[in-house]
């Protein structure tokens, strides 16, 4: 600056001597000079006053105020840094009332003017200790609110509040501790520690509500809801709609003791009588009633004629469920007759015999292989033929081998059963 001030008055002095020269040269007016002369010495103020100008807006574009980070977010503080070219450095520290991820300090007072590429350190919360030892609530003295405020105040995530009736333990009175961890207790719980506490709602009382002509599912359902003891018995009505209730053991109102068993009759419809078969055929029984799912089976009996109902599996005039009212008709084939197997092939008698005690004998068989002029593998002679039998027989099969040989032979024996 200061050489251009002395610039300025070499220049201010040549023009002096200049104008001294000229003035008695040409005469020139001295007016004239005066005012050129202050031109140039207000050029040169305004050039000082830009440049000065100009630094100044430089200097001052690379400061920024340092806002106040205190209480709020971290995420704040890193964007503002990252729009203001300072570095934000995070420091985390666990807090008992500072929430997770708010500021709780910053290393530069808001309202501070910093560099641009300066740093702010900030300390950042992690919230509340996760390992830190919590004192529980006494259980004999805390009271449920007690154990609410605690709860809040600790802030305890983990830590469920249950209620639960108890004739012994007054109502908001603690009953137990139940800790996920059992070498957790009392005396080493820790705030990232589960636990239920369980608190007394008093004695139960409870009174009955009338469930007659709802639902069996609504008894039901109340029942379980309230810890109540409850049976359910089938019975058959005309007049109550399946499922519904009938009836209850006990009346509406009445109060209901832990010891009370209630009984529920519920109803599964009017049903279906079953009738009596032993009158009527395998053909003619579906006619007697078309609400019945029959199932008809044919066996072989000594004593009973043929064609005659042996049994039948549910007793007449029982009435049934409509969902469960199969009934199974036994009907006589008389007595078991053996026919003529002579000429079928060894591979059908497995078959034959399978046929005759589906139908309630038991038929076992025994082959032996004999020299016959037939075809090898036809039976040739049985030892029952053509002829009535008893429920249990063993039949003795002689089957051709092919040899023309009269002379009987038994090659193999095999006894099947």
């Amino acid at each position: 600056m200061s050489s251009f001030l002395e610039k300025f008055n070499e220049e201010i002095k040549d023009e002096s001597n200049g104008i001294v020269t000229e003035t008695n040269e040409l005469e020139e007016d001295k007016t004239y000079l005066k005012k050129k002369k202050k031109q140039k010495i207000i050029t040169i103020i305004v050039s000082i006053v830009i440049v000065i100008t100009i630094s100044l807006l430089v200097i001052f574009s690379q400061i920024v105020e340092v806002p106040n980070f205190v209480n709020g977010l971290n995420t704040i503080a890193t964007k503002w840094g990252k729009n203001n070219d300072i570095e934000i450095i995070e420091e985390e520290q666990y807090d008992t009332k500072i929430t997770e991820r708010i500021v709780i300090s910053q290393s530069i007072k808001d309202g501070s003017r910093i560099f641009k590429k300066s740093s702010i350190k900030i300390i950042v919360s992690k919230g509340k200790d996760p390992n830190e030892k919590i004192s529980v609530p006494e259980k004999d003295s805390a009271t449920a609110s007690d154990i609410k405020a605690w709860k809040e105040e600790n802030d305890l995530s983990n830590v469920t509040i249950k209620e639960e009736h108890s004739s012994e333990i007054e109502t908001g009175k603690i009953i137990k501790y139940e800790f996920e961890n059992i070498a957790t207790n009392e005396t080493n719980f820790t705030r990232s520690d589960k636990l239920t506490i369980i608190v007394s709602k008093g004695e139960k009382v409870l009174n009955m509500e009338d469930f007659t002509s709802k639902t069996q599912t609504e008894a039901e359902k109340w029942c379980q809801e309230n810890n109540v003891i409850y049976e359910v018995k089938e019975k058959f009505s005309d007049t109550i709609e399946n499922g519904k209730i009938i009836s209850q053991s006990v009346e509406n109102g009445q109060e209901l003791t832990d010891d009370t068993t209630i009984v529920f009759e519920v109803s599964i419809g009017a049903g279906i009588k079953i009738p009596n078969y032993s009158k009527v055929s395998s053909d003619e029984a579906q006619e007697l009633s078309d609400k019945v799912k029959l199932k008809i089976k044919n066996v072989y009996n000594m004593n009973v004629s043929y064609g005659k109902l042996i049994s039948q599996s549910v007793k007449a005039g029982t009435t049934k469920k409509e969902t469960d009212n199969e009934v199974t008709l036994t009907y006589s084939l008389g007595k078991p007759y053996f026919s003529n197997m002579n000429g079928i092939s060894e591979s059908e008698i497995a078959k034959t015999f399978y046929e005759y005690n589906q139908k309630g004998v038991n038929f076992t068989y025994t082959i032996k292989y004999v020299d016959s002029s037939e075809e090898k593998g036809k039976i040739v002679w049985t030892s029952k033929c053509n002829e009535f039998v008893t429920l249990k027989e063993e039949i003795e099969i002689h089957v051709s081998n092919g040899s023309k040989n009269d002379d009987t032979k038994v090659n193999k024996i095999f006894q099947v059963f």
